[in-house]
Formats: structure tokens, C-alpha cells, sequence
């Protein structure tokens, strides 16, 4: 089978140091002839064991590149590297036996890496469309034992958009909330919009009801009561539909499926290699749950990225995230409802102005208190993955067949020592040892990162905090019908949708994020009656405040901006100002310093003795 492109340097018979093939009449102007051991053929074979070095190209072919620098020195022997002749041949000797020896062991685990990452035959590279391995509620990851049948419902690719990584230890339903709030998202978000957007239609027409809502007039509700609920039903059975209407999904890993079930040699080829079906996958699907790391070969999968392609995404998809996002969603829209609800004619009349607000001011503080119990639950979990990291140890890690730990774990050490991590070689036992140690490291200070970029430096992203808030997203649409609808003012619906807007977008985003930052703090102490509860909930109360405030503040505003055009340059000037506070709290974590998260507040390299080469 021919190389894959990036790889294909290292079949290059004879590079130089550049990277070019020699001629055959190229001479080189560094042999050491004055010595008979370092003469002849013994160049040759230090030649020969060195031409499956890689000269270029991407991640590991990047990393092994530079090891071409060594073979340079190697060849142009110690004396040349200082710019001096040689003068004796008896101190040379004992240094290049040295380096030979050196030379011999970066060349066997560069042997041995490649091993790991090539295919024997193209064919073997499979995968499964996505939406095929979540069907019925996916029932595929219900166990580990695989047939003829499981294996058909994949098939030979070109390349792989994700690898899932996953223990069958994790039980099936946490798996697939997992994978289908991955794959099913944006079709959420979209099919969310356009019923919010045909439902208004609806609404201007006279088809669905409208209420008057005081001085802000006539408005639906219909997609405020009823969007979030289709959100999360699309979120999680979109792909039932699309593999009922033959769309498979992007293609990806799993190992029950792209994996041959009945012939024994296949199967221990594909389980053997699972570095070569990373090795061609555009990200990996890390579904985190306490058991993964360990587990050692989820370890092994975890080490394949990190070592080999440390540029390429690796997405954490925590198993409690689902459960976060279905609460977020039910408790926002129940309550903004609620909200709504007390605004309409019939309380604005028998409710004195005081007593109505106040009702809102407690409506808030409710909404915020609820959030803070179920983020003290996820802060908590989250801190349980960064503790689970910052101790981790591959040594500790479990395996079925004990006889598979050592094939792991000398294809680990060969990763590191061939680019360039570790030294030694990778044969020798304190050597493996040294390596694994270097790796337990690279663990400890890279899955946090990766933790970061997946929920965000809060502990969650401002994409999933704008969906849990879809009931205020899709609020603007009840505007806008019930507007059309009773023919009102067009300044006036300009200012609800700003409203509206401010709110969904900045007000309530903000406000979540505060109360990420309260349920941070000690996620796992117990509430009650004591001075720790009090001064959370004052926090509580003072977050309250800030969202009561910049609601009815903008919504006051607007309502002058609507009498009077002088207003409206104020009302423009809150509005930046608020999208910027937005924007400087919720900006990539990339942008942060590192290890400074809100969620998590272990360091994320902690138990590393250095920093490690990113």
C-alpha cells in the first residue's frame, strides 16, 4: 500500500539533512575516514537505519523531522560539529559507538511509531456515518460485543471527521445525550429559528393567539411557550429522522463498528492500530465520564492525540453536560414565562405597581437560586475531572487482558522518545518508566486546556448559555407577530426587539456567568444554616439586583427613547456597553492565561515538574 501523502518522506530513500534525495554520484564531504570503525559499511548502516526518518510535513512527521538535525551531527562527527579535524581516531570511536547506539533506538521506535499509525491496507480505514451509530436511542453502545452485522454498518473512507472515544463501562443513555447534543446542535438551533420564525408569521396572521401586555401592546407567546420544548426535542432525535431518511452523517470511529467482528486477524490488526484511525480523523470525541482515565486503552486513544497530534481538536464532551443544558432550558423558559404572565392586563390592574415589581425582583432571585444549585453541581463535577487529571498516572490504569499493558505502553514510550519528549530508549524498562512519567504530565497539563476550549473558561460557553436561554431568543418573534398583527408603531417594535435583544444576548448571559462564578467557590460543602450559605446567597441577592436593574433600566430607556429621539443615542451607548462586558467575559479562553478558570481552580499542569513542549 502506498504511504499516505504526509508520511510519504520517510519511504524517501537516502534524504540529506534538507530533505532532498542524493544523486547517485553525491559524495559526502563528512566521511570519517581515518576511522575503520566508522568507515565503509558502518556508515552505511547508520545511512540505511536513518532513511526512514521523515525530513517534514504535519504533527508527528513534523516532530520526527527534527530528529534529522541529530543524524546531521551524527554523520559529521563530533569533531565537525565544533568546527575542528579530527586528530585520533580512539576519541571519536567511543563517542559514536555512543551515538550509534542512540541512533539505533531513535530509529526502532520511529519504526515502531509508524507501525502504530499506518494501515496494512487501505481498506481496514472505515467508518460509520453518524447518525447510523445514534440510531434508536443508541442502542449500539448498550455493549461491547460486536458481530458481522455491526461491522456492515460501516464502510471504507477517505478520512474520518471524529473519533469517539468512549468506555463501555459508561452506560448507554449518558453516551448518546453526549453524542447527539454534539452532532444535532446547529440542527437544533436552525429548526428552533425557523419554527419561531413560522410561528410568528402565524401570529401576525390571526392563526395563533396574542395578549395584550400593557404599554408594551399586543404580542404572541406561542413560540416563547413552545420553542424550548422543540429545541430539545430536535437536540436529541434530529438524527432518528435523518437516518430514517437515509442521511448516514459525517463519517466517524467506533470501534464495535469500523472494527472486523469475526476475523480474528483483522480485528487484532484494526484493535493493534487504533493510532492509524486517529491518525486519519480531523478531531477526537472525548465522552468524559470518572471511569475514563482508567481505563487504558481510552488512555492510549487519549495519548495517540495529545503525542501525535497535538494541533488537531480534541473535544471533551462531559457526560453530565446534557443534564446541565435540559435544566438550563426547562428553568429559563418556565420562568421568563412566568414573567410574561404577571405582565398581562388582568395582574397590571388589580396588582399595584410596587407589588408587581417586587414579584419580578423574587421571580429572578428564584430563577437565579435554582441555577446556582444546578451549576454547584457541575462546578463540582468539573472539579472532580481536574482532580481525577492533576493525579493521573497511566501506570494506575486499568486493563481487561493484562497482556495488552505492555504493547500500550511501549507505544507510548516510543511516541515520546521519537519525538524528541524523551530520551533513552524505549526498550529499556526505567526508560519506558521515564517516558510514561513525561506522559502522565503531558495529561495532566493538556486535557485541562482541552477541558477550556470544549465548556468554555466559565465551565460553559456562551453558545450553550444562548440556547438554554432560547425561550428569550425567540421572544423577539412574539413581538413581531403580535406587532403585525395589531398594526402598532413601528418605533415601538424596534424598541421591544431591542429589548428583547439586550436581554437574551447580554442581561441574562451576564447574570449566568456571575452565577458560574458563585457556584465556583467550594462546589462540594454541604448548605444549611451557617455563615458560608449566607454570604452565597447574598451574592445571590446582589447578581439578583444587577439583573432587576439593567432589565427595567433598559426597558425605561426604550420607553423614552420611543417618545422622544434624544434617547436614543444613550439607549444605543448601554447597549455597546453591555455587548462589550459581554464579549470580554465570554472571549476564547485561548485569549486567557492558563490555568485561570472559574470553574475549575486547580492548576492545570499541576503535578508537572516543567512545562512541556506544546
Amino acid at each position: 500500500m502506498p504511504h499516505p501523502p504526509e508520511i510519504a518522506p520517510m519511504a524517501n530513500p537516502d534524504p540529506d539533512v534538507s530533505g532532498d534525495t542524493l544523486g547517485d554520484g553525491f559524495e559526502r564531504p563528512w566521511g570519517w575516514s581515518c576511522c575503520s570503525a566508522s568507515s565503509g559499511t558502518g556508515v552505511a548502516d547508520i545511512e540505511e537505519s536513518f532513511s526512514v526518518l521523515p525530513m517534514a510535513a504535519v504533527d508527528i512527521e513534523e516532530s520526527i523531522g527534527d530528529l534529522a538535525i541529530e543524524e546531521a551531527i551524527l554523520f559529521e562527527g563530533p569533531d565537525a560539529a565544533v568546527g575542528e579535524t579530527a586528530k585520533s581516531c580512539g576519541s571519536p570511536r567511543g563517542a559514536s559507538d555512543e551515538q550509534l547506539g542512540h541512533a539505533k533506538s531513535v530509529t526502532d521506535a520511529v519504526s515502531r511509531a509508524l507501525d502504530c499509525i499506518t494501515l496494512a491496507d487501505e481498506s481496514l480505514l472505515r467508518g460509520s456515518g453518524a447518525f447510523t451509530v445514534l440510531r434508536r436511542g443508541g442502542r449500539i453502545f448498550k455493549s461491547s460485543e460486536g458481530s458481522a452485522a455491526t461491522f456492515e454498518l460501516s464502510a471504507p473512507v477517505v478520512r474520518l471527521r471524529a473519533f469517539i472515544s468512549h468506555n463501555w463501562s459508561t452506560p448507554r443513555r449518558e453516551k448518546y445525550m453526549c453524542l447527539a447534543m454534539y452532532f444535532n446542535w446547529w440542527t437544533a438551533s436552525t429548526a428552533t429559528l425557523l419554527a419561531a420564525g413560522a410561528m410568528a408569521a402565524l401570529t401576525a396572521s390571526g392563526l395563533l393567539p396574542t395578549v395584550a401586555f400593557g404599554e408594551r401592546g399586543e404580542a404572541g407567546y406561542v413560540c416563547s411557550l413552545l420553542c424550548p420544548l422543540l429545541f430539545l426535542l430536535v437536540l436529541f432525535t434530529s438524527n432518528e429522522l435523518f437516518a430514517a431518511l437515509g442521511f448516514a452523517g459525517p463519517p466517524v470511529f467506533l470501534d464495535k463498528t469500523c472494527i472486523h467482528q469475526t476475523n480474528r486477524d483483522l480485528q487484532q490488526e484494526g484493535v493493534t492500530r487504533l493510532a492509524a484511525f486517529l491518525n486519519e480523523s480531523e478531531s477526537m470525541l472525548m465522552v468524559y465520564s470518572p471511569t475514563y482515565l482508567t481505563r487504558l486503552w481510552t488512555v492510549y486513544e487519549l495519548a495517540s492525540m495529545l503525542v501525535l497530534h497535538p494541533q488537531r481538536r480534541l473535544i471533551v464532551l462531559p457526560v453530565f453536560a446534557p443534564r446541565i443544558v435540559c435544566l438550563g432550558v426547562l428553568v429559563i423558559a418556565g420562568l421568563d414565562n412566568l414573567f410574561w404572565f404577571f405582565h398581562t392586563p388582568a395582574f397590571e390592574v388589580i396588582v399595584p405597581p410596587l407589588v408587581l415589581h417586587s414579584a419580578d425582583f423574587l421571580l429572578i432571585f428564584l430563577f437565579l437560586a435554582l441555577l446556582l444549585v444546578i451549576f454547584r453541581r457541575m462546578a463540582a463535577e468539573h472539579q472532580e475531572i481536574l482532580r481525577r487529571v492533576a493525579g493521573f498516572r497511566i501506570q494506575d490504569a486499568t486493563c481487561t487482558v493484562e497482556a495488552d499493558r505492555k504493547l500500550i505502553e511501549g507505544n507510548i514510550a516510543a511516541f515520546m522518545q521519537c519525538l524528541g519528549l524523551v530520551g533513552g530508549q524505549w526498550e529499556e524498562e526505567d526508560d519506558v518508566e521515564t517516558a510514561l512519567e513525561t506522559f502522565n504530565g503531558l495529561v495532566r497539563e493538556r486535557v485541562p486546556r482541552a477541558l477550556a476550549r470544549s465548556l468554555g473558561h466559565l465551565g460553559m460557553g456562551y453558545k450553550t448559555i444562548s440556547a438554554m436561554s432560547c425561550a428569550l431568543l425567540v421572544r423577539p418573534f412574539d413581538d413581531i407577530g403580535g406587532c403585525l398583527h395589531g398594526n402598532q408603531d413601528w418605533r415601538s417594535l424596534v424598541g421591544w426587539l431591542v429589548e428583547s435583544c439586550v436581554v437574551a444576548f447580554a442581561t441574562r448571559p451576564l447574570s449566568v456567568a456571575g452565577m458560574l462564578h458563585i457556584a465556583a467557590d467550594r462546589p462540594t460543602q454541604r448548605l444549611g444554616c451557617n455563615a458560608f450559605t449566607a454570604r452565597l446567597f447574598l451574592k445571590v441577592t446582589f447578581l439578583t439586583a444587577f439583573d432587576f436593574g439593567t432589565r427595567h433600566g433598559a426597558e425605561l430607556i426604550l420607553g423614552l427613547a420611543q417618545s422622544n429621539a434624544v434617547w436614543w443615542a444613550p439607549c444605543a451607548g448601554i447597549v455597546v456597553v453591555l455587548a462589550a462586558i459581554t464579549v470580554f467575559v465570554y472571549h476564547s479562553p485561548g485569549q486567557r492565561p492558563e490555568g485561570r478558570t472559574w470553574l475549575g481552580r486547580l492548576p492545570a499542569s499541576k503535578g508537572s515538574a516543567e512545562p512541556l513542549p506544546r
